[in-house]
């Protein structure tokens, strides 16, 4: 099993990924909505995921941020 932190920020706002097998466990903790878990079948359904988690806007983020954070997506 391959363990992954994306990012942490403190003790409640962090994701982590572990891959076992073909299987792919995101498992995000936010102060908002507490412990969310997401199973994936593969890494193309993953990536799609991403994509769509951290949408490119604007307003909030740059092109570099965005590439950043589905560059770490991509490296699992």
């Amino acid at each position: 099993m391959d363990k992954h932190q994306i990012y942490k920020f403190d003790k409640w706002n962090q994701m982590h990924v572990e891959v076992q097998g073909r299987q792919i466990i995101v498992r995000k903790i936010s102060t908002e909505w507490g412990e969310e878990t997401f199973t994936f079948t593969g890494r193309n359904e993953l990536l799609k995921w991403a994509e769509q988690y951290f949408k490119f806007t604007p307003l909030e983020q740059t092109d570099k941020e965005y590439n950043y954070w589905l560059d770490l997506f991509k490296s699992i």
